[in-house]
């Protein structure tokens, strides 16, 4: 079984999934094209993972996934996610997600490491510079 995906003690990869979709940096979409990333690439995934091709929204996503997640992020780690979103654009209004683009933007500055996860995680994303 892939580390980070088989349970709620174990649960760090889906996790940052999770947030990647909360904070706005990663469309549903984006989520059905990691899925078949790493079906992909994995042989044995949870049986959940399949379904989570069919989910049209967080909701559907933490209802698939049938535990809680976490992703070990700080608060200002979640922010850097909340600035990536402003990056790639999914994000347009200030303010969204209860902090404004200049705070998230900072956030990400502060943490490299968000974008080398988000890198990691979804190679398929093409991060503007």
């Amino acid at each position: 079984m892939i580390k980070g995906l088989s349970s709620r003690a174990d649960s760090n990869l889906i996790g940052f999934i999770r947030y990647s979709i909360s904070s706005g940096a990663i469309t549903i979409e984006e989520v059905h094209k990691w899925v078949y990333y790493m079906i992909k690439k994995h042989d044995q995934l949870p049986p959940y993972m399949y379904y989570l091709m069919e989910v049209s929204n967080m909701a559907d996503f933490e209802k698939t996934v049938g535990f809680p997640s976490y992703a070990d992020l700080t608060n200002d780690e979640s922010k850097a996610l909340n600035g990536l979103s402003y990056v790639r654009g999914i994000s347009k209004e200030d303010g969204e997600f209860n902090i404004s683009k200049k705070a998230a933007l900072n956030a990400l500055k502060r943490n490299p490491q968000v974008i080398e996860r988000f890198k990691e995680t979804f190679p398929f994303i093409d991060l503007p510079e």
